[in-house]
């Protein structure tokens, strides 16, 4: 009642109905020892789930990687497979180039000399290498 006419609030907000207990460093320090001591070793180790799940997961991540390389590699070969095919036919193309452009040359020229002797144009291949002439 004194407190409250000095205008001192004395209300407990916290706690129980006895006063928390206080103890000296030292009682402390003994008292979280004894705690500790009390605690069960663990056995084996931590996290074995968990390391056999991440061994698991890192294995199937090679894997994926080993197959998808090796469909690199099949697609880079059968692309230089299909470069290959390219290169050689270009190749013979030249080569058989001249030949083809000499029968050519031949065929045309057959087909002049005949249009020619059906036209009544006369041939003067014998006398200026193969250059038909009109008279006129």
């Amino acid at each position: 009642m004194e407190a409250a006419l000095r205008g001192v609030d004395n209300t407990q907000l916290k706690g129980g109905e006895f006063p928390s207990l206080r103890y000296s460093d030292e009682e402390t320090e003994r008292l979280l020892a004894q705690a500790y001591a009390a605690i069960p070793p663990r056995a084996g180790k931590r996290g074995t789930r968990n390391l056999k799940r991440q061994r698991r997961r890192w294995e199937m991540k090679r894997q994926y990687d080993a197959t998808k390389k090796q469909e690199r590699m099949e697609e880079h070969v059968r692309r230089m497979a299909k470069r290959h095919e390219i290169s050689q036919a270009m190749y013979t193309i030249r080569v058989e180039a001249g030949d083809l452009r000499e029968r050519e040359r031949v065929y045309q020229m057959g087909v002049v000399e005949r249009w020619a002797a059906r036209n009544g144009v006369v041939s003067s291949s014998s006398r200026e290498g193969g250059v038909a002439k009109m008279e006129t």
